[in-house]
Parts: C-alpha cells; sequence; structure tokens
C-alpha cells in the first residue's frame, strides 16, 4: 500500500474483495462496476412478513424517550450540546 487514502471494497463477510489506488475516482466505472458485482452476489436481506409494525416504531424510538433527531446511521454523531467539550459532557469539566 502507497499511501493511506487506498480504497477497499469489502463484502457482507468482512472479506476484502477489492483494493484501489488513491487516485481513482470513487464515483468511476471501476469501482461502480466492482460495487454492483459485489451487491449482485450479496445474499438478499430476509424479510419477514409478519413483522408487528408496533414494536417496529418502537424499536426506532429514542431510547430516553425524548422527541431528539437522531441519525439513522451510527457512524453519525450526535449533534453536540452547547456547553459540551469534545470527548464528555459539560458535567464533566474539573
Amino acid at each position: 500500500m502507497r499511501w493511506n487514502f487506498d480504497k477497499f471494497l469489502i463484502d457482507h463477510e468482512g472479506k476484502v474483495i477489492g483494493r484501489f489506488e488513491p487516485a481513482e475516482n470513487p464515483t468511476g466505472e471501476k469501482i461502480k462496476t466492482a460495487l454492483e458485482t459485489a451487491l449482485a452476489k450479496a445474499p438478499k436481506p430476509e424479510r419477514d412478513a409478519k413483522v408487528d409494525p408496533e414494536a417496529e416504531a418502537a424499536a426506532k424510538a429514542p431510547e430516553d424517550g425524548g422527541d431528539a433527531k437522531r441519525s439513522e446511521n451510527p457512524n453519525v454523531a450526535p449533534p453536540r450540546v452547547e456547553g459540551e467539550r469534545e470527548g464528555g459532557s459539560a458535567d464533566d469539566r474539573s
């Protein structure tokens, strides 16, 4: 690996199935084709036709019962609260 901006394509089992150089355009044909091929080979998610809509809604509700908007993406940090420091809350001050 020549540089830390290489791009890796990971399959549904966590295996590396593609590696692209830093200069490779992330929206280019080479990566697009690799993604489409990987998605075509991936197992389709199973859907249970008997899902209880109320249980599904409850599972998506905020844990604290509040109505704060939260991202569906677990990799996105929640909005910072005014007075909150990086890595802790305003209550963590010494």
